[in-house]
C-alpha cells in the first residue's frame, strides 16, 4: 500500500536541480521534527549523510527520487502531473468534490500541477515521513501551492514556511 503527500500548485517546480533541493530541505531542526512526527532521532545521521536527489531531464520523465536510506533502499517518489492530463484534471474534481473548504477548492480551482510524494508504510516508521513533508513545504513554496497531508488535511504555508491547516 502507497501513502500519498499531494501538493497542489499554482506554477510548475520546473526542472529539479538536486543539490539545491537538498539544501532547501535540509534547513529544519531534523532532531525537532522527529520528535514532532514521533520519529528515533538516531534516523537523522544515517539519514542525512545519504541524502541524494537523483533527476532527469523534466522533459524525460515526470517525476525524480530522493534517496535517504544507506545502499540505496526505496527512495522517495515524487512525481509532477500537469493538469493538461485528462486523468489527473478528473481525480483534481473528485478531489474538489470530497473538499468541504470553499478556500481549498477555489485554490484547487487555479490549481495547474499537482505533485505527488508516494511513501510506503516502512518509509511511515524511518525519516521518510519527515523528509516528505519537507519535500511537500519545498513544493507548495516553490509551486504556490496548498499541501494534502497523510492525515488527509489541507494546509497551506505561513511566512515562516510553517504548515497551517486551512
Amino acid at each position: 500500500m502507497r501513502y500519498r503527500i499531494v501538493v497542489c500548485n499554482l506554477q510548475t517546480l520546473g526542472n529539479i536541480d538536486g543539490d539545491a533541493l537538498v539544501t532547501a530541505i535540509t534547513h529544519s531542526n531534523y532532531h525537532t521534527l522527529c520528535e514532532q512526527y514521533g520519529l528515533n532521532p538516531d534516523l537523522v545521521g544515517p539519514g542525512m549523510v545519504e541524502l541524494k536527489v537523483l533527476a532527469v531531464s523534466r522533459g524525460v520523465a515526470p517525476f525524480f527520487v530522493l534517496h535517504y536510506n544507506p545502499n540505496r533502499q526505496r527512495p522517495i517518489v515524487i512525481s509532477e502531473w500537469n493538469l493538461k492530463d485528462p486523468a489527473v484534471r478528473k481525480w483534481l474534481e473528485t478531489l474538489q468534490q470530497a473538499t468541504p473548504s470553499h478556500e481549498v477548492v477555489r485554490h484547487l480551482q487555479r490549481t495547474c500541477y499537482v505533485v505527488s510524494i508516494a511513501l510506503t508504510p516502512t518509509q511511515l516508521e524511518d525519516l521518510g515521513r519527515l523528509l516528505a513533508y519537507e519535500l511537500a513545504r519545498w513544493a507548495a513554496k516553490l509551486g504556490r501551492g496548498l499541501v494534502r497531508g497523510l492525515d488527509g488535511k489541507w494546509y497551506r504555508l505561513n511566512d515562516y514556511k510553517a504548515f497551517i491547516p486551512v
